[in-house]
């Protein structure tokens, strides 16, 4: 009788994630200061509410508030198209295999078994070290990755539509098998695919943040949530607002995507 409705928790998750969304936007644009310019002046600086730095300043003076609201820019730029990315190859590769079955199908879901085996850290650094770091880099790596959840969930929806009444017409009627694909299976699955997305967007943030943690993600003077973890964790004794910060925002991001993501789950019947 304690526990908070699902629709509140969903109503709270938007309204934070659109708060976010508009500050991470908002605040480096209205702010007279940026992210990477040091300003030896003012280092390291408390909070203030007065004086121009709401949250204080870093090492090397860096307005704080400014360099979060960035990370958080850059994180979710990366969660998003990632995501992107990873639902179009998971889309495309699962209704292939699934409209196909057969062969298609074998061949195909073999090669997802393989990347399933593939260790994802080591695979981020072997790309790093032939090309080089960087935050193209960084969508390739996620979304060579992330979509492969998404291909085993479109293919088991797709062995189901294909034995639906309306697939067989249009079969019949002489469609050919791609005009079938992208005009009577894909529009079916907006539901599955829009749940997939949410769900994976969370688990992009975080793979991101870990990857910039280690520094194989975003590079200086560029910041993300990962990279600003990894500086708070080197002065956590001294200073622990640099360490609390970005580690509240990611909780905060990754919480609300999830609750965004079962509740889409939950109405879809998943």
């Amino acid at each position: 009788r304690f526990l908070i409705p699902t629709s509140a928790l969903f109503g709270a998750s938007l309204l934070i994630l659109a708060l976010l969304l508009s500050a991470a936007v908002l605040v480096p644009w209205l702010s007279p200061h940026d992210y990477f310019t040091p300003d030896w002046d003012h280092t390291e600086l408390p909070p203030q509410w007065t004086g121009g730095h709401l949250l204080g300043t870093d090492e090397l003076g860096r307005d704080l508030l400014v360099r979060l609201m960035w990370s958080c820019r850059i994180s979710l730029l990366v969660a998003g198209v990632a995501s992107c990315i990873s639902l179009v190859i998971g889309l495309a590769w699962g209704v292939t295999a699934g409209y196909f079955g057969g062969r298609v199908d074998s061949i195909l879901m073999r090669i997802v078994d393989v990347l399933y085996s593939v260790p994802f850290t080591p695979f981020v650094i072997v790309l790093t070290v032939l090309f080089g770091r960087d935050l193209t880099l960084l969508f390739i790596a996620i979304g060579a990755v992330s979509w492969l959840d998404i291909a085993r969930v479109t293919r088991a929806q797709t062995l189901g539509l294909k034995e639906r009444e309306f697939i067989i017409a249009a079969e019949v009627a002489g469609i050919t098998p791609l005009a079938i694909m992208w005009r009577h299976i894909v529009p079916n699955l907006i539901g599955i695919t829009l749940v997939c997305l949410t769900l994976t967007i969370p688990a992009v943030v975080t793979t991101e943040a870990f990857l910039s943690y280690l520094g194989l993600g975003a590079q200086s003077p560029l910041t993300s949530l990962g990279v600003m973890l990894a500086d708070g964790a080197a002065q956590m004794r001294s200073r622990p607002l640099l360490l609390f910060l970005p580690a509240l925002l990611l909780i905060a991001l990754v919480y609300c995507c999830n609750r965004l993501g079962d509740a889409l789950r939950d109405r879809h019947g998943l």
